[in-house]
Formats: structure tokens, sequence, C-alpha cells
């Protein structure tokens, strides 16, 4: 058998007398790889929607009030007019440590369109003494004690309850001020780790804007607003999901080159694959192609180790030939490779590649980023594992499975029972990194 020791460690969600544990899973498992464990992402979407998500409100120097159809954020250097925006989401629905979030705005009035000087820059904060978000958020909040806000100045928060997550500017218009409905989705690696922190299920953030540009106006989409979206929160975990998997074994000598038809699927971003074989020893190099296109090594086979080979952006028109060419090997006994399509994988090389031999055959990996997709090949005499496949290939065994959703950390995967164990690679690939800001729909 194969065994996965892992250890799951999520943050912690609520810091209450309760001690809910919904982000902290501290989980000692032991997996047999033959069950599929495939933790695929969680997305949740929060509007502000009045009683069912959050609530927007701004803070104006002149107590105006306004409607819940649009809010103001608007710099007029402290005069009558200036106003930050305010959102504040429920974040109950969130139970789990968030790899990508984001804050998605809808511009639904702006002066000047495609005028340079009203490209100004919004300034993100978000409210980090807690106890100010039990503060009601209204249209026209007091502007010298409105929760988080800095009085003195026309765009900044109070930094001694806020922390800035980051700033973006509505400048896609070929440098100048974007148009009505351009939709904004804000992320930074700050606002991830903002959304994580957060322990009283509620996530209060502050918008403000630099430059005076006369009286110019920058309206979002309010709570109720009858054209365009209102203010989201977007948040997933962003594992890679599998879309298809496959596998080749033959047990022959009398091939060298090997093809399988094989349909990466319309969603498939990346393909990834295992080569495990029973070869000897001056084995040149193993070339491995997907509808023609080579794919690259994260980790190369030579003799009888286990190789790891990915493409960005396969092919995915329908079944295409995965072909793993071993002309150039001096002698091949037997071949078994697994392949396994994925959508939502970050592009490039593998984050982490470990490989083992001898007995006992484990091998430990440090995964750098949480929510990975890790396979595993494994090739010994006497031995047969499947999940992927586990087969004969000639005069040894192979196997190769995945497992995904695999937090951040090192994990240890063993190989147990084995006769004649020889060798065991682990590839870790990353989902979607966080930090990327989406400004434009």
């Amino acid at each position: 058998m194969l065994h996965i020791e892992m250890e799951k460690e999520k943050s912690v969600k609520r810091a209450s007398t309760l001690n809910t544990l919904k982000k902290q899973l501290r989980l000692m498992m032991v997996l047999v790889m033959g069950i599929c464990c495939s933790l695929e992402a969680a997305t949740v979407s929060i509007a502000t929607t009045n009683g069912a998500g959050g609530i927007s409100g701004q803070y104006d120097v002149d107590g105006s009030a306004f409607g819940g159809t649009q809010w103001h954020v608007k710099n007029k250097d402290l005069l009558a007019g200036t106003r930050k925006g305010c959102i504040r989401f429920d974040t109950s629905a969130i139970d789990f440590t968030a790899t990508h979030a984001a804050l998605c705005l809808t511009v639904s009035l702006i002066d000047d369109v495609g005028i340079a000087d009203n490209d100004q820059t919004i300034y993100v904060y978000g409210i980090t003494n807690q106890a100010l978000d039990n503060v009601a958020l209204t249209n026209g909040l007091p502007w010298a004690n409105a929760p988080g806000n800095n009085a003195a100045s026309a765009y900044a928060a109070d930094l001694g309850g806020a922390k800035l997550l980051g700033t973006f500017a509505l400048d896609g218009n070929g440098g100048k001020a974007a148009p009505t409905g351009t939709v904004i989705r804000f992320s930074s690696e700050a606002f991830v780790d903002f959304i994580n922190a957060d322990s009283n299920d509620k996530a209060t953030f502050i918008l403000g804007r630099t430059g005076t540009s006369d009286d110019k106006n920058l309206l979002f989409a309010g709570d109720s607003h009858g054209t365009y979206d209102t203010a989201r929160l977007l948040v997933d975990d962003m594992s890679p999901s599998v879309v298809n998997t496959g596998k080749y074994v033959e047990a022959s000598t009398g091939d060298k080159v090997y093809t399988l038809s094989f349909n990466a699927g319309a969603t498939a971003n990346k393909l990834v694959v295992v080569l495990t074989a029973e070869s000897n020893a001056g084995a040149g190099a193993v070339h491995v192609t997907y509808n023609g296109v080579a794919l690259t090594a994260a980790y190369k086979f030579t003799a009888a180790e286990v190789g790891v080979y990915y493409l960005d952006n396969p092919y995915t028109g329908g079944a295409a030939d995965l072909t793993v060419d071993c002309t150039s090997v001096t002698t091949v006994n037997g071949v078994g490779f697994a392949a396994v399509s994925l959508s939502g994988a970050a592009a490039g090389d593998a984050s982490a590649v470990a490989t083992d031999s001898g007995t006992p055959l484990d091998v430990d990996i440090n995964v750098p980023s949480p929510n990975s997709f890790v396979i595993a090949g494994f090739n010994a005499n006497g031995f047969s594992l499947a999940q992927i496949f586990g087969e004969n290939i000639g005069s040894a065994e192979g196997s190769a499975g995945y497992e995904n959703g695999v937090p951040a950390g090192n994990r240890t995967y063993k190989f147990a029972s084995a006769a004649t164990p020889r060798w065991i690679t682990v590839a870790a690939f990353n989902g979607l990194m966080r930090g990327t800001v989406f400004r434009f729909k």
C-alpha cells in the first residue's frame, strides 16, 4: 500500500468562546492511494444587498445622504462633497482558507469619460479594529467619527484601526477614465490575508480617492442599483480541478513508442503526465508529446526512475495522441504512464519535486502553496498499487496517483511492504496564484 500521511492546517476562522473550528482543521490521516482524494475549489460570492450579505454606505464631510442605489468616492480636498465609500460583508459563509479573494465593483457614474484627469487612484483599506465592524453603516455617516476614518485626509483611513490593502486606478481606457459599466476586480496578497485573518464574520472596507480634479464624480453601484450589479466579495480556495485522467500500461519488450488517445477536456489549462518504466542502465532521452507538442520535464525519467512532465494550455479540441517515445532507451521491458488534465492550474513548472529510492520507499516534500495538486509515481518489483493505475510494467510493478487540495507544508508519501522498492517521485503544482488585480471585465 501507499500511505499518504497528511497534515492539513487551516487558519482559525473564529476566535469565539465556543472555539468554533471552521478554519483550523488539524487532520492526521492515512489514505490508501486506491481511493481518490480530490478536494475541488469552493467559491463564495457575497453581495452587498442589504440583509443578504452586507451593506454599503459612505462618509461625507458635509453629512450629505444619498440613496442606496449608488455611492460616491470623491475628493474635493476636504471641502463639502468629499466622500469615502464603505462596504461591509457578512463573511460567516467562508469556512475555508482563501487562496484568492477579490472585491468586485461596477462603475455606475463617472465624469469626463476619456479624460485623463479623472483616472485617480482608489485606495482600499480594511478595518482591523473589529469593534468598529459593529458600527452601523449608513449613507452620510458623520465624517469626524465614522468607523476607521482619518478625518484629516480626503482619501486615507485611520491606520490605527485600518490597514491599506492596495490600490487600483480607473485607467484602462487608454490611460484615461474608464466608462460607466466598467467592472473592477480588485485583489492583492494583503487583501487575501485580511480575509483569512477575519475572526468576527464581518469584513469592512473603506475606499478613498486621491486627486481633486475639480468636482469630478465617481460612483459605484450600490445595494439596489437597477442597471449594474452591486459590489461583491468573491472568495475561493482555488485548487486546480481535475478534468480528465487516463492511463497506458504495457508489459512488453517489443515496443519503444507508446501512444494513448487522451481528451484533455475543453476547460483544461494544464496537462501533467507521470511516467514509470522498467528499463536497463544506459537509458537515453525520453520524449513526451501531446498532439505533437512536447511536454516539459519537471523531473526527467532515466533508467528505473519515475518522471513527471507537464504542458501548459494543451490542445482542448477533443481526443489527441499522448505519446511517450523511448526510442533512444537501450532496453524497455515495459511502461506505464498516467495523464491528468487540470483546470485552474498555475502556469509553469512544478512548485516542488521530491524523489527517493531504496528501503523504506518514502519521500518528504515541502509543498509551498496551499491547495496544491500533488501527483506521485512509483516503481518497484513485486508490488502493485492502483489509483490511476497500478499494474505490471514488465519485470516490475508501476503505479501513479494524485491528491488535490493539498495544504502548504511538509508531507510524507510512503510505500509499505514493497518487495524490492526502487523509486518514487512526487511533484506539486500550484493553483491560480493569488494577488492578481483583475481591473476590467
